[in-house]
């Protein structure tokens, strides 16, 4: 993931510190999403997606 957007160079005017920020930012809110809800937030989707399939048929 993070050599790869080194090696692409998306981060251009951006420092590597910038790049680590990011990556603590994402990873805090992936914690506490998990803490809060339990499942991430693909797996609520398609489980509201399977339960109005249940009640197609």
């Amino acid at each position: 993931g993070i050599a790869y957007l080194m090696k692409i160079n998306i981060f251009k005017d951006e420092s590597l510190s910038t790049l680590f920020g990011f990556v603590v930012v994402i990873s805090t809110f992936a914690v506490l999403w998990l803490r809060v809800f339990q499942r991430g937030p693909m797996e609520v989707l398609m489980g509201w997606v399977a339960d109005l399939a249940r009640h197609i048929r």
